[in-house]
Order: structure tokens, then C-alpha cells, then sequence
């Protein structure tokens, strides 16, 4: 009943069914995934996690697992664990882009620049998105080596549909940008720039 519900986008009555499962047969990992899964999906990270950590005792190298608890552990601001989930799961997926977007990131966040770098680089040369490149762009304007950052810049303006979508995109991470020691004033300049 609850994958039925689950496949139904009915979440939340998902849950319910999921919990009665699990009290007549507790830990089950098939169950514990599902709840894990019905938790992320409607934004409740918290009991996600819980979820996925009692799955990760009976599947300790579940590679999928792994990525989600380092996700979870991502939505919740605790970069220091999830980055040492990303690590895992690089360890566990040869050349996992996954990871490595993860640990570009989480690195970016908690100020380990030049990790973000060396993680963004490996990216740019594995089928990249468009945001990797942004957030590459980010890496190296942090790390104060702004022609690196706006030759980043331009390649993700040349994926990105449009103007104002790498404007927007730039925008939501203005905040970011300024918090690291970039000045404000110098947004709009680099944006021109690119």
C-alpha cells in the first residue's frame, strides 16, 4: 500500500503506510529506504536521514544510501559530515560525478577552496552542466583568480538558455558570493564582463 501511494505522489499517506509496516516487522531495509525516500521528497530532511542511516546499517556500501545521507546531510547544513559521505561515495562509484559535485560544493561552502577547485576541474572534464561551471566560476573568483572565473563564467553563459536565467542564477548566489569576500559592487561589473 505504501509504494502504491508512494507511486501516486501521495507521500505523506505513504508514511503512514510505511510506519505500519515497519512496527509489525521493524528495520526492514526495503521499508526504511521507502520511508527515507517519501521523507526527502516532501522536505523533511531530518527524518529522511533517520531513515536512510538505519538503511545504512544493513547496506553499509549502498552506493545510492550513501549519496542521499550526504544529500540530507547537505539540506541540513552539515557540510563537514556530508562531505565526508561525498568522499565515500567517491570511493565506493569510480569517477562519480555525483560525487565529486558534492564535494565541490560542501568544499565551496565550509571555505576548503582550493579542494572546490581541484573537484570542479575533474567535473569540467566529465560531462559538465551548466551549473558546474558557475559554481567553478565561483570557486576561482573566491580563490581570487577572476580571469579563471570569468572564463568559467562564459562558458556557463553559453549553456544557459538565456541572459536573464545566468542572471538570476548569479542573484541567488549573491549573498553567498558577498559572505565569501567578494564585493557586492563587483557583481554587476563581472556580469558585464561575461
Amino acid at each position: 500500500l505504501g509504494y502504491a501511494l508512494q507511486k501516486l505522489y501521495r507521500r505523506e499517506e505513504a508514511i503512514e503506510a510505511y510506519l505500519k509496516a515497519d512496527t509489525i516487522q521493524p528495520d526492514n531495509l526495503w521499508t526504511n529506504r521507502h520511508l527515507a525516500t517519501c521523507y526527502r521528497l516532501i522536505g523533511e530532511y531530518v527524518k529522511a536521514l533517520e531513515y536512510y542511516q538505519k538503511a545504512e546499517e544493513a547496506a553499509p556500501n549502498n552506493r545510492n544510501i550513501v549519496f542521499y545521507i550526504a544529500q540530507c546531510l547537505t539540506k541540513l547544513e552539515q557540510y563537514e559530515k556530508a562531505l565526508n559521505n561525498f568522499f565515500k561515495l567517491d570511493f565506493l562509484e569510480n569517477n562519480s560525478t555525483k560525487a565529486w559535485r558534492g564535494i565541490a560544493w560542501c568544499s565551496l561552502l565550509i571555505g576548503k577552496h582550493e579542494q572546490a577547485i581541484k573537484h570542479y576541474d575533474k567535473l569540467i572534464t566529465h560531462k559538465p552542466l551548466a551549473t558546474d561551471y558557475l559554481n567553478a566560476g565561483h570557486s576561482y573568483w573566491i580563490a581570487n583568480k577572476k580571469s579563471k572565473a570569468i572564463e568559467l563564467y562564459s562558458k556557463a553563459s553559453e549553456l544557459i538558455e538565456s541572459r536573464e536565467t545566468l542572471i538570476e542564477l548569479f542573484n541567488q548566489d549573491k549573498a553567498f558570493l558577498v559572505d565569501k569576500g567578494v564585493t557586492e559592487s563587483d557583481i554587476p561589473l563581472m556580469l558585464d564582463l561575461i
